[in-house]
């Protein structure tokens, strides 16, 4: 059974209706429903209803479909195509700014500035596409990975809050959760790490060749902690992620960096209480302490 149009999808289709009806006449009313995709007897109410439309009380349209076939007339003033909504026009400007950043057609190209440039029009101070990712740097990984060549690049850890310069061998890409990444042995780390592609700058192919060419395990070490939450509950508990675990009235966390449940715990303010395990426990409350201590 089709699903029934709310009240604002019915409004939208009459309004299309009436233009498509003016340059249409005397389609049959099944075609029209099939157009539509409608049922037929959805569209009958939607032809009873328009026939009580007009530009005033006295200057109804003249809609004739007891034939089985349609006819509109004096319907000038509803006659025109229904304009995109600002909204509409803005995912379409976003959508054609993404795909113009990735063409190698300059034909193509050149259409898909005009159409976004007329789309855009009044619009330019509300709104602005940049990828995440350049096609540039997802060329560059992708040549070095076939290559074997080594990258470098400067990376942010949003943990740490702090960019650092990576030199790595590339294993592959993969893409999780609508997010990209790139797999590699991290030659700082001496081990194989993911890297956010949002989070990369600065990328260069270097000569060397690399060194790695086959990926391990790609599980991550992590910690299983487990906190208590006294206040702010719904706002800590998403600052603590997505890994979050509940046991009665405690949360068991899984964690891969011990600075960043410093800094969430200290955000808190008071709201996360870390209860194991205890020596990082005792590590958080020393460094609370001599915080502190600074604001005597």
């Amino acid at each position: 059974m089709a699903k029934k149009a709310t009240p604002l999808e019915r409004a939208s289709r009459m309004l299309d209706l009436v233009p498509f009806l003016h340059s249409h006449q005397g389609i049959s009313v099944d075609e029209l429903a099939a157009e539509f995709k409608i049922e037929r007897k959805e569209l009958l109410q939607d032809l009873q209803a328009l026939w009580m439309c007009g530009e005033n009380k006295f200057d109804y349209m003249e809609l004739d479909f007891e034939s089985d076939y349609v006819f509109i007339r004096n319907a000038d003033t509803l006659k025109a195509i229904r304009s995109l909504a600002t909204t509409e026009r803005i995912a379409l400007i976003l959508g054609l700014t993404l795909i113009e950043a990735d063409l190698s057609d300059e034909d193509i190209r050149a259409e898909v500035t005009t159409l976004r440039n007329k789309l855009g029009v009044n619009l330019e101070s509300q709104v602005s596409a940049t990828p995440l990712i350049s096609s540039a740097d997802i060329s560059l990984i992708n040549e070095a990975i076939s290559g074997r060549s080594m990258l470098e690049f400067s990376y942010y850890s949003p943990s740490n809050d702090s960019k650092t310069s990576r030199r790595v061998d590339p294993l592959y890409c993969k893409v999780e959760h609508g997010i990209q990444y790139m797999v590699a042995h991290c030659h700082s780390s001496g081990a194989q790490r993911t890297f956010r592609l949002d989070r990369i700058s600065n990328l260069t192919i270097l000569e060397e060749r690399a060194k790695k060419s086959e990926a391990i395990s790609d599980e991550k070490p992590h910690l299983d902690v487990t906190v208590k939450l006294h206040k702010d509950l719904r706002r800590n508990r998403e600052s603590l992620g997505g890994s979050v675990i509940q046991k009665q009235d405690s949360l068991q966390v899984k964690i891969f960096s011990e600075y960043w449940l410093l800094r969430t715990v200290f955000s808190g303010l008071g709201g996360i209480e870390l209860i194991e395990p205890e020596d990082l426990r005792e590590s958080i409350h020393k460094r609370a302490m001599e915080v502190r201590a600074l604001y005597r």
